[in-house]
């Protein structure tokens, strides 16, 4: 990783530690699992592009620190959603305060246009009631270094008794610019799912699935070959090919599984 983007990162973190209390400093991994269990990662550790699975606290506590940093950057334009009804009212003085550092700042409320009387006119405000977009969490920051967190609420879709909101940040542009179009189609009603964030999860779940398949496989390997060392007479060459082929062809066609996936998506939208 570039020292820009590692310290980018850190300034991120250090920002959300700060509003977390001592008891949250865990992120759960999305789609990952070690012997069945959930894997927990230390909120320094958490890597940009990678899903996890935030609560509701924490979702907020990245959500506020994106935004305190693109004050503190000034410039840019900056998009920040308010997905439950009323919220935007609480950050109403906030985002006033900031509308003189930033170019513009869009904010996509669950609300009605006539509670924005007197805000500066480099503010857009779009309602999103009804919209899909209620499900998210998201703030942007659209500069010559973008930055964004976005997360969805799972619950609402998988009527699950836990809140969870399934989600990443980035630093990259080029997700950053699609999130961007992504947001465009579901604000006007002419989508209903964010597509490229759908499309990241399944490739960020299948790319999990082939990690944990190739270490099992590179298990059976070394276990092999310690094997071969141990007790030679146990395992005959015959075998031990046997078990080399079937590791390296499994492999291969584990290569192939998140282009399976993303064609099974495609097809779903169809």
């Amino acid at each position: 990783m570039p020292n820009r983007l590692r310290d980018e990162l850190k300034n991120l973190l250090v920002r959300v530690q700060r509003r977390l209390p001592a008891n949250m400093r865990l992120v759960q991994e999305a789609f990952t699992s070690d012997h069945r269990h959930r894997v927990m990662v230390r909120l320094n550790e958490l890597q940009s592009d990678t899903f996890y699975v935030f609560n509701e606290v924490s979702s907020r506590a990245f959500a506020d620190a994106l935004v305190e940093l693109a004050e503190s950057r000034g410039q840019g334009v900056l998009t920040v959603s308010y997905p439950l009804p009323g919220e935007f009212q609480a950050q109403r003085h906030r985002m006033q305060r900031m509308a003189n550092k930033l170019d513009k700042i869009r904010v996509l409320a669950n609300g009605r246009v006539q509670q924005l009387s007197g805000l500066d006119s480099n503010f857009e405000f779009v309602s999103i009631v009804n919209n899909p977009l209620t499900r998210f969490r998201v703030v942007i920051h659209e500069t010559a270094r973008p930055m964004m967190f976005v997360c969805q609420d799972t619950q609402r879709i998988e009527s699950t008794d836990v809140a969870q909101n399934l989600g990443f940040f980035t630093f990259n542009a080029d997700v950053v610019g699609d999130l961007v179009d992504d947001l465009f189609q579901m604000e006007r009603g002419m989508a209903l799912r964010l597509e490229t964030f759908d499309r990241l999860a399944i490739l960020h779940q299948t790319t999990q699935r082939i990690n944990r398949e190739l270490d099992s496989y590179a298990r059976r390997i070394d276990h092999a070959i310690e094997q071969a060392k141990r007790r030679p007479d146990l395992l005959t060459p015959a075998r031990f090919e046997r078990i080399i082929t079937h590791a390296v062809t499994k492999m291969e066609e584990l290569k192939t599984i998140p282009m399976r996936a993303l064609r099974q998506m495609d097809r779903r939208r169809k």
